[in-house]
């Protein structure tokens, strides 16, 4: 799973449940937070469900760090 983590696409929800890769492998922007679950604890779709939540989007906007325009919510949040 993936979740933005820059200003205004976090706040907006922009997240993907990422599935089927086909070497466990991806490349994207260092503009995402990488979610991985441990399906013997968590079914990725749950994470995906949860993090995306408005409650917690609003938490993370709280904790976000930068200047106007580029602010990000930091990796210890």
């Amino acid at each position: 799973m993936i979740v933005a983590r820059i200003t205004p696409c976090m706040e907006n929800g922009k997240c993907a449940l990422v599935t089927d890769l086909h070497c466990r492998l991806a490349f994207g922007s260092s503009e995402f937070h990488v979610f991985s679950s441990n399906t013997s604890i968590a079914v990725p779709e749950y994470l995906f469900a949860f993090l995306n939540r408005p409650e917690i989007r609003d938490v993370a906007e709280k904790n976000m760090t930068g200047s106007s325009g580029h602010r990000r919510v930091p990796e210890s949040f």
